[in-house]
């Protein structure tokens, strides 16, 4: 992250807002949303919000910029679907969220369902991962949230985090046949990478664990 930060503060130093390229205000946007997470993580919410403030702004200079410059599809994506998100699901954001640019919840999915079928394979991992969060997170539609799980699994078979969203989904959509399954690959994807640390791999092994035990709580009867 810290190269991507740099060349952020190096293209403000040298580049008047009005002339970035596309690709430097995509960093840009990027940059000021990373910096706005890490902040809000580590509940420095006034510094935070500051970043989140100038994310938006560079994100306003982006918008009707998407059939040019793709990337531009992900970062309007993100924005029009939980802007709206958060306006109907929030209501103490309400204010917060009144005097910034209008989301819509339907545009960014199509937005990010989009970029999904990117022939960029980063940009269309990002798209689907996202995808999946969403219908597993927020709309609550885990057979949807299983499709996108198995194209990044099919892609990347070593990768933790994706065979444990693929177990997440399953295990919340009630499959628990695939679901005891697909743990196994979860399983493998802790024993065989060995890129994972000792943390890291309990962590997500635990989290599993406690999926299947709400999923046998809310089955009992």
């Amino acid at each position: 992250a810290l190269p991507i930060l740099d060349l952020a503060n190096t293209i403000l130093r040298t580049q008047p807002t009005d002339s970035l390229s596309n690709e430097e205000l995509f960093i840009l946007i990027n940059t000021y949303s990373f910096k706005s997470r890490l902040e809000l993580k580590q509940k420095n919410y006034l510094k935070g919000m500051f970043y989140v403030n100038e994310c938006i702004r560079y994100l306003k200079t982006s918008f009707g910029k998407e059939t040019e410059y793709e990337p531009f599809l992900f970062t309007s994506g993100i924005y029009n679907y939980f802007c709206d998100y958060g306006m109907k699901n929030y209501p103490i954001l309400y204010p917060s969220l009144l005097f910034l640019p209008e989301g819509d919840a339907k545009l960014g999915l199509l937005q990010l369902e989009k970029v999904s079928k990117s022939k960029e394979m980063l940009l269309s991992n990002e798209g689907t991962y996202f995808l999946l969060k969403i219908y597993l997170d927020m709309e609550k539609e885990p057979s949807k949230a299983v499709d996108y799980a198995e194209v990044l699994v099919n892609r990347h078979p070593n990768n933790i985090v994706y065979q444990y969203l693929l177990f997440k989904a399953l295990i919340s959509g009630d499959n628990y046949p695939q679901a005891s399954k697909q743990l196994e690959e979860v399983n493998r994807a802790a024993l065989t990478n060995p890129k994972l640390t000792s943390s890291q791999k309990n962590h997500f092994l635990k989290m599993a664990k406690e999926d299947l035990r709400s999923y046998f709580a809310r089955n009992q009867d």
